[in-house]
């Protein structure tokens, strides 16, 4: 073996497990862009699996983290997950609850720069004075974007 190929070798060795690993974690989520640049009837069926998670709430699974009060956590291997948000390949998946009622879902993917979180509540906490609207909205390398609507439909734990 010549010297440019035992230098190429031990770098290969060294250095390429890291980089699949790098490349796998970066590869398995949608990105950020390609999130926010989806269309009405994607936004709608990841608000609907946000709606079933909010009914699944009233009882949940024994996998569900329920320990604190005002926020449960979902593993991302969760088998109770819609496949819309197991699609997203998300981290977790967290349950905000006031007075034990459901008013958000936050779904958080990725990891440092390249992470961003995918929340569904009740939008009066962007300015709008009606308690009965929901958004999906996103935070990321772009800020806040609201990219859906609608009118709660009664899902939400009571």
């Amino acid at each position: 073996m010549n010297r440019e190929n035992k230098i190429l070798h031990f770098y290969l060795n060294r250095y390429l497990p890291y980089l699949l690993f790098i490349f796998m974690l970066i590869s398995c989520s949608p990105s950020y862009r390609s999130f926010i640049s989806g269309d009405k009837k994607y936004y709608e069926k990841i608000a609907d699996s946000c709606d079933y998670l909010i009914v699944k709430a009233k009882n949940p699974p024994k996998t569900w983290d329920t320990s604190r009060e005002t926020q449960w956590l979902i593993k991302a291997d969760d088998n109770s997950l819609p496949s819309a948000i197991k699609n997203l390949h998300p981290n977790y998946i967290m349950i905000y609850l006031n007075h034990k009622s459901v008013y958000s879902i936050g779904i958080f993917i990725g990891i440092s720069r390249n992470s961003y979180v995918v929340g569904w509540g009740k939008d009066n906490y962007w300015n709008n004075s009606d308690k009965n609207i929901w958004s999906l909205s996103t935070s990321g390398e772009g800020g806040i974007s609201v990219l859906y609507t609608r009118k709660d439909k009664s899902n939400t734990m009571k």
